[in-house]
């Protein structure tokens, strides 16, 4: 296997550098079954050609029977690689991996239990041909749960991807889109010159960040309007557990929004933006709170989430509308409250499973 951009690079007559590949598909390999892996590896491979490459990199993974059928079943193409490191080292890190050993002028990054959608590659490829000033792209996805796949269209438009800017900015502040790896497409280039890698040392917020410094250095990007990615919806999402470190690294997402706000938005048009902004955190903070509670943590524990930079700051804000029985219920900080809370979001979850075991029946 060939380290970083050794050997990913040649000159032409002219002397101009060229990548050896336009694109770079990334897909980080972790604790997943070949049977849901093989959707995600089959939709890639059916759309290969010269110009694409594949890096599947195992991050440690412990369901063996997917590394060691990947292993055989990519056999016959050159331009795949799997990476097999024994190690567990978390998805930024192993991101990080695909971003030093990729070969393409653009990069991508695909989750092993989701899927392409037929022809979406090619959709790219062509469009950053007709373009070569184009350095980004973003596109469209789908939501498949329950066997039922549901567009996520997003009202956005070409020309607000174009450049970093304030409706972009807003969309970001909010969660509302572009905090995801999966809906778009990298320069290479842009990702090396400006070191702009996956922070590792977080547990929440990491594709925030990567973006958000991604996305302040792009000039030209461009926009499909259509579903080139279909996100799977698992049961069992990490993001619903509960750990002292993710309320901690909370406060990045948080900290960063902020700057946004400050630099975007003036003071006479901020006013509606910070308070959905910290509606957002405030619920936030709910929800590690009940997650914490549904999984058995202690009294002291979710008292320690009061503790962190981002929540002291967040409920010492003044001159912003937050939602009265939300801020109410925070700044009581009241166990008994909140215990009260995490049953009855724990009793929908019961009523959702039981109406589905039924529905099934």
């Amino acid at each position: 296997d060939r380290r970083g951009n050794r050997g990913c690079r040649y000159r032409t007559a002219d002397g101009d550098e060229v990548m050896n590949y336009q694109i770079s598909v990334i897909v980080p390999l972790y604790n997943i079954k070949w049977n849901l892996f093989k959707f995600c590896l089959d939709s890639i491979l059916s759309q290969l050609n010269n110009n694409i490459e594949l890096l599947i990199i195992n991050d440690g993974s412990k369901e063996r029977e997917s590394v060691d059928c990947c292993k055989k079943y990519i056999k016959k193409y050159e331009n795949v690689r799997l990476i097999d490191r024994l190690e567990n080292r978390g998805v930024s890190e192993t991101r990080n991996e695909g971003i030093e050993y990729s070969c393409g002028r653009f990069l991508m990054f695909v989750d092993a239990d989701d899927v392409l959608e037929s022809g979406a590659i090619q959709k790219i490829e062509t469009l950053i041909r007709a373009d070569a000033s184009i350095d980004t792209v973003f596109f469209e996805y789908s939501v498949l749960k329950d066997g039922i796949k549901r567009h996520c269209f997003r009202q956005i438009e070409a020309k607000d991807c174009r450049k970093f800017n304030k409706k972009m900015a807003e969309r970001m502040v909010l969660g509302i889109d572009f905090n995801s790896p999966c809906t778009i497409v990298y320069s290479k280039r842009i990702i090396d010159e400006n070191n702009i890698r996956f922070d590792s040392q977080l547990a929440l917020g990491e594709d925030f960040k990567f973006n958000t410094q991604y996305l302040h250095e792009f000039s030209n990007g461009a926009y499909i309007k259509e579903s080139l990615y279909i996100y799977r919806m698992r049961e069992g999402s990490a993001t619903n557990s509960f750990s002292i470190k993710k309320v901690k690294d909370t406060g990045t997402s948080y900290f960063i929004g902020k700057e946004l706000i400050q630099k975007f938005f003036e003071d006479g048009d901020s006013k509606k933006i910070k308070e959905s902004f910290y509606n957002l955190y405030y619920k936030s903070l709910l929800s590690h709170i009940l997650n914490g509670i549904l999984s058995g943590a202690s009294k002291k524990q979710i008292e320690q989430c009061y503790l962190f930079d981002w929540v002291i700051d967040m409920t010492r804000t003044n001159g912003v509308n937050v939602k009265q029985p939300l801020k109410f219920i925070i700044n009581r900080r009241s166990y008994m409250i909140f215990w009260t809370l995490s049953q009855i979001k724990l009793a929908k979850q019961v009523g959702k499973k039981v109406k589905k075991v039924n529905t099934n029946e």
